[in-house]
């Protein structure tokens, strides 16, 4: 297992991107840099679709706590579509601009809250889950609040699913870049979805 001796894991789930879907947000994100002055687009390979951010976890929680999300993490593949460009906290002081994703049926909203419960039965911790799921993909960060203005709606244009989870854990490089290392990947398949 990847380890940072004496060290808490920065973790976060997400689902990684088709190699298609990957490559139109890239081009969007450049897109968006061109447009914003203070955006900074999110590198190609760190573009992922994230269901819960865990934060800091000591490593001797690890052992027990991977194999029970290995299992909540488990389903069948989600299919989606971009559901257009959303920016958080708002239009006129933004500082993360980000594709959005269709959940009508809420099953990653509820994936979120599971994998949420699992983390606190096996470490403790309680994820406070402050505001309402956000189906998305971050493709900028602004380096100050901005006035933004309101993009093309793609909304439907580009399908797509969701294939494999993984639980990635986050660290500043010796270069300086943050990184994400994947922990665990789970492949999504009909055989492991939930009834």
């Amino acid at each position: 297992m990847f380890t940072r001796p004496g060290q808490a894991h920065r973790l976060f789930i997400a689902y990684d991107l088709p190699e298609e879907t990957r490559e139109h947000l890239s081009h969007l994100a450049g897109s968006i840099a061109l447009q914003e002055r203070w955006a900074r687009p999110i590198a190609p390979d760190n573009l992922h679709a994230t269901v819960l951010f865990i934060g800091e976890v000591a490593p001797v929680h690890l052992d027990r706590m991977i194999p029970a999300l290995f299992d909540t993490m488990r389903g069948a593949p989600v299919d989606t579509h971009l559901a257009g460009v959303g920016v958080r906290p708002s239009m006129q002081r933004a500082r993360v601009i980000a594709a959005e994703y269709a959940d009508p049926d809420g099953r990653v909203a509820a994936l979120a809250g599971r994998l949420a419960q699992t983390v606190t039965d096996t470490t403790g911790t309680v994820i406070a889950m402050r505001e309402a799921f956000w189906p998305h993909v971050t493709l900028a960060r602004l380096s100050r609040p901005s006035h933004v203005r309101r993009f093309p709606n793609s909304r439907g244009e580009h399908v797509f699913a969701f294939h494999r989870i993984t639980l990635y854990d986050s660290y500043i490089s010796s270069s300086g870049p943050r990184r994400y290392h994947a922990l665990m990947t789970v492949p999504l398949d009909s055989q492991g979805e939930r009834k």
